[in-house]
């Protein structure tokens, strides 16, 4: 199973439950692979990408945390601790 079929699955696990945080992390990873393989590089992505596009998404959450401590905001910083679930 590739990571796209895993994702998709674990979606409409996560939808069902009502899960929103899971739902919204799951669309944002989904939007990010589709972006990739409509970036002109063909209909697929080896498994060595996916990897890059999940890391890169977790840097960039990693960085907005940082940037909201030390801004001080709170309210953003515990929409990405928290993921809605505080």
């Amino acid at each position: 199973m590739s990571l796209e079929e895993k994702i998709n699955a674990d979606l409409k696990t996560a939808m069902l439950a009502k899960d929103e945080a899971a739902v919204r992390g799951l669309r944002a990873v989904k939007s990010a692979i589709i972006v990739a393989k409509t970036s002109g590089a063909g209909t697929t992505i080896s498994s060595d990408d996916e990897l890059k596009i999940l890391q890169k998404l977790v840097k960039q959450r990693k960085e907005s945390l940082d940037i909201y401590i030390g801004q001080q905001r709170e309210d953003l910083r515990d929409g990405i601790l928290c993921s809605g679930r505080c």
